[in-house]
């Protein structure tokens, strides 16, 4: 007699992606509701030994979360994934988030939104994953600003608020995104800050500087003269290097925008990979972003340069310094991967106001 194939409750499966790798996700149904979870797990296209280990490792994480997913449907556990398509908090849905960001060691996101769900606690409305709507959102916002928050801290909640939705709605839990539905009046103001960036001078100047981590030296300066952010910077392949008639160029899609740019690098980014590497793999291998920040301040600090930098104000040094050399705000944008040239905008009234800086520097007759 001829055995049936029990089905299983829960399946892993793979996500082919461009670069050959895959993404790892489960399948499984609930109250007659099918389920897709990804992961946020790859599989990559394994050049070494230690990325085909690499590759073992993530499968057995994977694996070990769906026999949890297992237990969880066999013993009438899996509320969260029902409360996903009722009435799930969320606080509730974000604190899941802040778990994910564990497993990563993602510490400053972590730490972003904790504060982000002592506002909705506080703030005592009940906002749920799939029910929220542009007026409890805006609500919230407004409960911030009473409550002495800066402007600038409300609209970086607010953004990374918003980026939780799309993740939700990457991975099929809701629909739409309620952000997508606010018009630009009802979002809170984008203010504009202060944004630091190093000189040439400063950057010879850091470059001969004595770091504790030689990936994060390359990776900054090589985002000085790209502009990458760090997210980019972390996703960035060798296969993403081509050797074009006018130079190397960089082609990459944009881990924020999802925008695809063309980047011709400079002999300053060129000088700074190594000249022997491989045809695929990462190109740059960094620590969480607590402590990338934490190791350029004491970069910096060593290098005696009185400014506080992050990681991300290597992308302000990039624009500085094409515009300082005289390149035009339109290709300037181009190059930085803005949408709205309104953005690089920003920084050209930076040099002009070292413009007018140094004119006033002139002693008086």
């Amino acid at each position: 007699m001829t055995q049936t194939k029990k089905k299983e409750l829960v399946t892993l499966n793979e996500k082919p992606l461009k670069s050959g790798g895959s993404s790892l996700y489960l399948n499984y149904t609930i109250d007659g509701v099918r389920h897709k979870e990804y992961l946020h797990m790859y599989i990559v296209v394994p050049k070494t030994k230690l990325e085909r280990l690499q590759n073992e490792e993530t499968m057995k994480t994977a694996l070990a979360l769906k026999a949890k997913r297992i237990l969880e449907l066999q013993n009438g556990q899996a509320g969260f994934d029902r409360q996903k398509h009722k009435d799930m908090l969320l606080t509730d849905y974000l604190l899941q988030r802040i778990d994910y960001y564990n497993q990563r060691n993602s510490k400053s996101y972590r730490q972003h939104l904790e504060k982000i769900v002592r506002w909705l606690n506080n703030w005592g409305g009940r906002m749920t994953l799939k029910g929220a709507d542009k007026q409890q959102i805006i609500s919230w916002c407004k409960f911030m600003k009473d409550g002495g928050l800066a402007d600038t801290t409300i609209r970086g909640y607010f953004e990374t608020l918003g980026s939780q939705f799309r993740a939700a709605v990457r991975d099929e839990l809701i629909d739409v995104n309620p952000f997508d539905r606010m018009d630009k009046t009802e979002k809170p103001e984008r203010v504009e800050v202060e944004r630091e960036y190093l000189t040439m001078d400063e950057l010879r100047k850091l470059s001969r500087t004595k770091i504790q981590s030689d990936q994060v030296r390359r990776a900054f300066l090589f985002s000085c003269f790209t502009g990458l952010r760090v997210s980019d910077i972390r996703n960035l392949d060798w296969g993403d290097i081509h050797n074009t008639e006018v130079g190397p160029q960089l082609a990459i899609r944009q881990v924020k925008t999802k925008g695809l740019v063309y980047l011709p690098l400079s002999n300053n980014a060129i000088g700074i990979l190594p000249q022997i590497h491989p045809d695929r793999g990462k190109v740059f291998r960094l620590p969480d972003q607590a402590t990338v920040n934490e190791t350029v301040r004491h970069w910096v600090k060593r290098a005696k340069i009185q400014k506080h930098i992050s990681f991300h104000c290597a992308r302000h040094t990039y624009a500085t310094l094409l515009l300082t050399s005289g390149v035009d705000l339109y290709t300037v944008s181009k190059l930085m991967g803005h949408k709205d040239i309104s953005v690089t905008q920003i920084y050209a009234r930076i040099i002009d106001q070292k413009k007018v800086d140094a004119v006033n520097a002139i002693p008086q007759l």
